[in-house]
């Protein structure tokens, strides 16, 4: 069983539903402070969708209290224009059956994650983020919108960390995975020599195991087939290497990781 509410920024009530399938209509504006608020009875996954133009996501909770705050001002940018603005909203939250979890699929997807919200899987942070501005924050690579020919505002949020190679990026499904295939999606705002890209960069499994990977100019995503099923429950990517010199700006506008989720 699930019961989910819409609260304002005082924890008052303003919405509240139960159920183990929800489709929740919220006839009215949401205003700063307003979070969106799951709690599950007997199950640590959901099946959720919070807005009508994001993708639906399975999303671990292992905390059994999911919590949403509705983004305003600057972290608006990241999403679609009149994604939280309208006077009538749709949320589809569910329990995720068994054959939904553990089925093979992209377990890196979560659009509702959210920079700095380590409670909630898959979870995506790194050690440097442009201008910390929203729409270069990790949770834009895991969001399940992949445009990469412009940068900046909806639809072209990426994961940026400026003109620099020491980045150190993780992505944490907070469960034990095997996994054997990654694609990535680079940014190619290649219009008047924006962008450059990473020529290559290493990715580093949680059992140590390191895979460098290479990467060309492109606008297309460029997939890593692992040459056996590895049993992780993160994704490093460090040692990036640009392709300019002087150092310019790349980023990871999507990355897709495909396997199952362990019991």
């Amino acid at each position: 069983m699930l019961l989910f509410e819409i609260k304002d920024k005082n924890d008052n009530i303003l919405f509240s539903q139960s159920g183990k399938n929800i489709t929740a209509n919220y006839n009215k504006a949401y205003c700063d402070g307003d979070k969106i608020v799951v709690t599950l009875t007997d199950c640590e996954f959901i099946k959720i969708k919070l807005d009508e133009s994001l993708a639906e996501s399975i999303v671990y909770v292992p905390g059994r209290v999911f919590e949403f705050l509705i983004p305003f001002g600057e972290k608006r940018v990241a999403y679609k224009e009149d994604a939280w603005t309208k006077e009538y909203n749709i949320i589809i939250v569910a329990e995720a059956k068994e054959e939904e979890i553990y089925s093979y699929r992209n377990i890196a997807l979560n659009s509702s994650a959210k920079r700095y919200e380590e409670r909630y899987f898959p979870y995506a942070k790194a050690n440097h983020v442009t201008r910390d501005e929203a729409w270069f924050e990790e949770r834009n690579s895991i969001d399940g919108c992949i445009n990469q020919d412009g940068h900046g505002m909806y639809p072209y949020q990426s994961y940026a960390g400026g003109a620099r190679e020491d980045i150190e990026y993780y992505l944490y499904f907070g469960k034990k995975a095997e996994i054997d295939k990654i694609i990535f999606y680079l940014r190619a705002d290649f219009k008047d020599d924006h962008d450059t890209y990473w020529k290559s960069f290493t990715v580093e499994l949680s059992d140590g195991t390191r895979i460098p990977v290479n990467f060309v100019k492109s606008n297309k995503g460029q997939s890593l087939i692992l040459d056996r099923k590895y049993i992780t429950d993160s994704i490093h990517l460090t040692d990036f290497k640009q392709a300019s010199n002087p150092l310019s700006w790349a980023a990871l506008s999507q990355i897709e990781v495909y396997g199952k989720l362990l019991k």
